[in-house]
């Protein structure tokens, strides 16, 4: 599975095929909680409108795009919360 974000919203690639891409538009996020394990973020959890979540299993290659995730979240004004799993 391969995640990006840049300015159109969250990019998704969960098959083999690397075309199969599902995206979710920023203007869909409600919310974002990111729940950490030992104060550092272990998933995250995106909720959609129409009461759809997206569950994101983070790893290494996380730290390198969270600046990035984190400042599109400022510039939607998406509710970010954070928490303890």
């Amino acid at each position: 599975m391969y995640t990006y974000v840049d300015e159109k919203g969250i990019h998704i690639n969960s098959a083999s095929n690397i075309r199969t891409v599902e995206s979710y538009p920023w203007e869909e996020v409600e919310s974002v909680t990111q729940l950490n394990k030992r104060g550092t973020p272990v998933q995250i959890e995106v909720s959609l409108k129409g009461d759809k979540k997206i569950v994101l299993h983070l790893d290494v290659d996380w730290y390198a795009k969270r600046s990035a995730f984190y400042e599109m979240l400022r510039d939607y004004e998406i509710p970010l919360d954070t928490r303890e799993k």
